[in-house]
């Protein structure tokens, strides 16, 4: 195995041919298992067309990129369980345990238990997958009971097939750098400053540091600091602490520094954060903030700057590459303004891009929405429902939530209300119209509301929504089921509502997590138990 280095440079331009050529060094095999790690699939689309464009490869093939999480779970998934797999065998073992060990049936009180139990069982499914690699310490008594349980197979660190590159990050975490470290992986890191600045801090950070210095040396501290870029000081906390990490490691590096070319605010900025000095400069169109009254907004004024770079700068829209701290919440105003120009997006929810997903979620979610009526004609309407005529039935039937008296009681005794449950809550629910629109179609004193060329509508309609009431009850009756029959009924649910193929991937991940957790048969769980297998995968 190659030994690991370390790259730094505050251009990932620079590091693309560093990049190339460790992963083709001379006599390497075109079948060699090449991974690229990167902090998001965006950098995946600018890599695949850096290496595209380069005269020597003219095709990036033979390898794979990933981000952080699919790449330590290529490197690891042959001797390590899957975050969600080791979680949900966790609360398989734990609830016999909760009663036997007094310092966990303390935290699991009865009426809380399984709300609990899911969080709970994903902290500690990650506390266990950093035990098996990096844990020296003993486990308290429970935890070794459960780390027990489970047949753990760690090989030696350092020896992997894969010829592991990760790039573009500013910092990882320790237990990541360790990892990948002892593996021997290539690093190209973004660093912003060619000098060391470990020891730049904040004005607050000063300020603590100022208690311990006598006065007589004041005017020397402060000076100590006069130079430095405040912005440097102030937003790069996490890198630096980062490199004084990397400086303990003795991991050899190499640097790829290069000031930025013109003479604009952004590059003058950019030339003194690399040089760390601070100085001040004319502010132009380079550098510009803007403000905006809303996430629309703020995304039709991205849209004003790019076509205005586009037209002024001859730039191409797939030059240009848009970062937020979490895009999944523009990405409706991003489709909206942006439907007339050709874009992408990355690292967003599986329910946000793909449709069917979302339809599943929505419909997974009714019982915790109460079936109340805008959110049931939502999951109509993408269940091929003519949502406008159920809307005027349901309108004139006066449905508003809740299927029926019973149900609405069991959501009531959810909430603790017992002042509701003696009301007449039949009012208002499908139960009670659509009884009333039934009524109405063969006698005066029901609701008028289905006319006589909307009775094939009105039946499909009536049949899907009692089916779909009754396959969902399961999720807040109180029913109790194994582990491996949760997520088959997950699975049955989206292949009963939705044309699916056995091939869509949400499908194929759900019925092939429950042929892994087979074996967990012998505890019934509630939905609660189950909540966070959708929501990992969603």
């Amino acid at each position: 195995m190659t030994k690991g280095q370390i790259h730094f440079s505050n251009d990932l331009g620079e590091l693309i041919p560093v990049l190339k050529e460790n992963l083709y060094p001379p006599g390497s095999g075109p079948f060699e298992k090449r991974l690229v790690i990167v902090p998001h699939l965006g950098l995946k689309t600018y890599l695949l067309q850096a290496l595209g464009r380069d005269p020597d490869l003219q095709v990036a093939a033979g390898l794979q990129i990933a981000n952080l999480a699919q790449g330590w779970s290529k490197v690891t998934k042959f001797f390590l369980p899957s975050h969600l797999e080791l979680s949900l065998f966790l609360e398989h073992e734990l609830i016999p345990l909760i009663d036997e060990e007094p310092e966990l049936s303390s935290y699991f009180q009865k009426d809380t238990r399984m709300g609990r139990i899911g969080p709970f069982c994903n902290a500690l499914a990650e506390y266990f997958l950093r035990y098996a690699v990096f844990g020296k310490k003993p486990l308290p008594k429970w935890q070794e009971m459960l780390w027990k349980k489970w047949n753990w197979s760690v090989p030696t660190l350092g020896k992997t097939n894969w010829k592991i590159h990760l790039f573009g990050f500013s910092f990882l975490p320790k237990v990541y750098f360790s990892f990948f470290q002892k593996l021997g992986a290539q690093m190209y890191f973004f660093s912003p400053c060619e000098i060391f600045w470990g020891d730049f801090y904040t004005p607050k950070e000063r300020k603590f540091l100022q208690k311990n210095v006598p006065r007589a040396q004041l005017d020397i501290f402060e000076e100590s600091f006069a130079e430095q870029n405040p912005l440097l000081a102030s937003w790069g906390k996490i890198g630096r602490k980062f490199h004084l990490m990397v400086e303990d490691s003795n991991v050899p590096t190499q640097e790829y520094y290069v000031p930025a070319k013109g003479e604009g605010t952004l590059q003058n900025l950019q030339n003194d954060i690399l040089s760390g000095c601070y100085s001040r400069r004319h502010v132009d169109e380079t550098l510009v903030f803007c403000s905006a009254t809303s996430r629309f907004h703020e995304i039709e004024i991205l849209k004003d700057k790019i076509l205005h770079l586009c037209k002024t700068k001859k730039i191409e829209p797939k030059e240009i590459q848009v970062f937020a701290p979490d895009i999944s919440h523009y990405v409706p105003y991003i489709h909206a303004v942006f439907s007339d120009l050709p874009y992408s997006i990355s690292d967003i929810p599986r329910e946000e891009e793909d449709p069917i997903a979302k339809a599943f979620a929505k419909m997974i979610d009714l019982p915790k929405k109460r079936f109340a009526l805008e959110e049931v004609l939502q999951v109509l309407a993408k269940l091929k429902i003519d949502v406008s005529l159920v809307r005027k039935w349901l309108e004139k039937a006066h449905v508003r939530w809740g299927f029926s008296k019973a149900q609405r009681k069991t959501f009531y005794l959810k909430d603790f209300s017992e002042k509701q449950i003696h009301a007449n809550a039949a009012e208002g629910t499908w139960e009670h119209g659509l009884g009333r629109l039934l009524q109405g179609l063969g006698h005066s004193d029901g609701v008028q509301g289905v006319g006589p060329a909307e009775m094939a509508e009105f039946n499909q309609f009536y049949q899907l929504i009692y089916s779909l009431v009754d396959d969902l009850a399961p999720l807040y009756d109180g029913t109790l089921w194994t582990i491996p029959t949760w997520l088959r009924y997950f699975a049955c649910l989206l292949e009963s509502y939705f044309a699916i193929d056995p091939s869509y991937d949400l499908y194929k991940e759900l019925t092939e997590l429950a042929g892994v957790c087979d074996h967990l048969d012998r505890e019934k769980v509630p939905y609660e138990g189950v909540e966070r297998v959708l929501e990992y995968f969603l």
